[in-house]
């Protein structure tokens, strides 16, 4: 049996008619809009310093690679997430929403902004699976983490389509918020489908989240380790490298903890979503910025000339 299209504001009279005003949604999204074009263009500048680099002494491609992955895919999440949730609840697509056809192009849109949670959640757990072969072992750690980094990425790619594919007969529409969202305040959602949710989203958002944690773990373990054993490892795992690694382990995983609890906690009691929507997007955008803003600190990605020294490559802003 098809999915119908619930609280569905095409061809209704009221929703035809409306007349856009200032209202406190535009505000709320408005002040998240900058995130967006923050992560591009710190995406964008630590590209540039790199390839611009003579030496890759502090920071070799692979971790790069990795980190520019894990970054671009969150970015591709924020985009998508305010393509699909954030700009139609300000109304400025109300009138549109309900004068279109139920159509391909919107449920596109849901389709990608799906993919691009796996992407970002997959390309985390990606980053945290290279950083810990560097330093388990750190002097033939570049053809596995290549090989690591390539195949992942491709299988997270693929089975983020595979999970999406119940959608693909489908058609998009823009649904009413609940409270407290004002009248006019939409969304894209989907109906003609075989089923109403992806069973893989939320057991895998926590599995990822979990993984992480382990994984940093282990970071941290043979840090501490190779401090006590080596110089080199004395001059690597620093407080401040320790501390870094704490941070970062808690801001990867809070947004995905959160993705996760609140879809089950909205899949349960559906009148809680708009309140899911308001608590996820700001601590999405907040966490996934100051990962950025944290990693922008390396040495590769500073104006400054640093003398180089012998390290683990990206080990010492983990």
């Amino acid at each position: 049996m098809h999915t119908e299209m619930v609280n569905s504001i095409h061809n209704k009279p009221q929703y035809l008619e409306y007349e856009y005003n200032f209202n406190w949604e535009t505000v709320y999204f408005g002040l998240l809009l900058p995130a967006i074009p923050y992560q591009f263009f710190t995406l964008a500048r630590m590209c540039y310093m790199y390839c611009k680099s003579k030496s890759k002494a502090t920071l070799h491609l692979v971790p790069f690679t990795s980190l520019m992955m894990m970054g671009y895919s969150n970015l591709s999440l924020c985009i998508f997430d305010t393509l699909v949730f954030r700009l139609p609840s300000t109304g400025l697509l109300t009138v549109w929403c309900a004068s279109s056809e139920p159509n391909k192009f919107l449920i596109s849109l849901y389709i990608l902004q799906l993919i691009s949670t796996y992407l970002s959640v997959g390309s985390s757990l990606l980053f945290c699976v290279t950083r810990f072969i560097i330093h388990f072992i750190p002097l033939s750690y570049k053809k596995i983490t290549a090989w690591t980094l390539l195949c992942g990425y491709v299988f997270i790619l693929c089975f983020g389509i595979y999970a999406s594919s119940f959608m693909f007969e489908g058609v998009g529409y823009c649904r009413q918020w609940d409270h407290p969202f004002s009248f006019g305040a939409v969304y894209i959602s989907y109906a003609g489908t075989d089923q109403r949710h992806d069973p893989f989203f939320v057991p895998l958002t926590i599995t990822g989240a979990s993984f992480i944690v382990l994984f940093n773990i282990g970071v941290i373990y043979l840090g501490k380790k190779m401090a006590k054993t080596t110089n080199a490892g004395r001059r690597v795992y620093t407080d401040s490298a320790g501390k870094s690694l704490y941070y970062t382990t808690f801001a990867m995983i809070i947004p995905y903890l959160f993705h996760g609890i609140l879809t089950v906690v909205s899949l349960y009691y559906p009148a809680t979503s708009a309140y899911v929507i308001l608590v996820r997007s700001p601590v999405t955008d907040f966490f996934q910025c100051s990962i950025l803003a944290l990693y922008n600190k390396h040495p590769m990605f500073q104006t400054k000339k640093t003398t180089p020294v012998a390290i683990i490559p990206l080990s010492n802003l983990s």
